[in-house]
């Protein structure tokens, strides 16, 4: 599960999406479900553009949004009624540079913080859907993919999100998803450039957005 992840950047550069410019965000160290959180989608022209979407994903038929899901698993999203139609029209990027995970530890849960060793954006896979309210008004909503967790990670968590590469990029939003899908996901070389740390459990109140989320956690603090 991808419950909570960080988007630190205060300018985005999406030149490889072939999107000009720069995309000015707040930056959140604590991104938590219900939130607007920044996707990167296909408009009518088959072309990429960055929206900001409901971080929980609500079908046009859902009537309980207390249900809304924040994660769909890659490996049953095709056949789910909740995921299969967004997994067929509607795939975006939602961008980020870390995620949280909690490790349970005799009955506590210790939160975790993985993000590239480079420190740049991660790519993860999602889906996005739009909900009419009304003939006028509608929003947008979107959730995260997970796999298996990659062994290095699996003392902390299950799941984890499918990372792309930004080379994938284009055929996740458009016509060569299944190339994706059909593809190895969570690569080799992707999760070696992955470096994970302990972190305090400041971020575990969904209030807390400052920098001392990501601080590393020492036997001082």
């Amino acid at each position: 599960m991808c419950g909570r992840y960080t988007l630190m950047a205060d300018s985005i550069n999406l030149s490889w999406l072939g999107i000009r410019q720069p995309q000015v965000n707040i930056p959140s160290y604590n991104v938590a479900p219900g939130e607007q959180v920044l996707i990167i989608k296909n408009n009518e022209k088959d072309q990429p553009e960055p929206a900001r979407v409901k971080w929980g994903l609500v079908p046009h038929w859902l009537q309980d949004f207390s249900r809304a899901q924040i994660n769909a698993r890659i490996e049953t999203a095709a056949d789910k009624p909740m995921f299969r139609d967004a997994l067929r029209k509607r795939r975006c990027l939602i961008l980020a540079d870390g995620w949280y995970d909690w490790q349970k530890i005799q009955g506590r849960s210790q939160p975790w913080f993985i993000r590239p060793k480079s420190g740049g954006l991660c790519v993860f896979a999602g889906l996005w859907e739009n909900y009419p309210v009304d003939d006028q008004l509608s929003f947008e909503s979107c959730a995260i993919l997970t796999s298996p967790a990659i062994s290095a990670i699996t003392p902390l968590t299950e799941r984890m999100p499918v990372l792309l590469q930004q080379n994938q990029a284009n055929d996740w939003l458009g016509k060569g998803y299944e190339t994706v899908l059909a593809g190895q996901i969570n690569p080799v070389e992707t999760i070696s450039s992955l470096s994970f740390y302990k972190v305090g459990r400041t971020v575990n109140n969904v209030s807390n957005k400052g920098q001392e989320c990501v601080q590393k956690l020492t036997a001082r603090n």
